[in-house]
């Protein structure tokens, strides 16, 4: 999503309501794997919408293509801007934890 010309608030707000909407579809279907799934994408939409929205009280409602040129062009060493130049990464990571089935980080 970092290439795109929307503004971090948006972005977090659409992830929010896809969210909800997936989490609400898993509670009401029946089938096992559908359920899994839908249900998990909805759980780690929404930690990426929180994480926008972090982001988005301490950078101002800025497009998601300013933070990336802003962070990476920038010589500053913080913890924020690492976080935000390693969130794909982070999400990567997060996304094998929350997917894998049977996984006993999860009940």
């Amino acid at each position: 999503m970092g290439n795109l010309n929307i503004k971090i608030g948006l972005a977090s707000n659409i992830l929010f309501a896809l969210a909800i909407v997936l989490i609400s579809a898993g509670a009401i279907l029946d089938d096992n794997v559908v359920t899994f799934f839908t249900i998990r994408v909805g759980v780690f939409l929404s930690l990426l919408s929180v994480f926008y929205a972090l982001f988005k009280y301490n950078e101002g409602d800025k497009t998601l293509k300013k933070i990336w040129e802003d962070k990476s062009n920038s010589s500053e060493k913080s913890f924020l801007k690492e976080i935000w130049l390693l969130q794909p990464i982070l999400f990567g990571i997060l996304a094998v934890i929350i997917f894998v089935p049977n996984n006993p980080l999860i009940i």
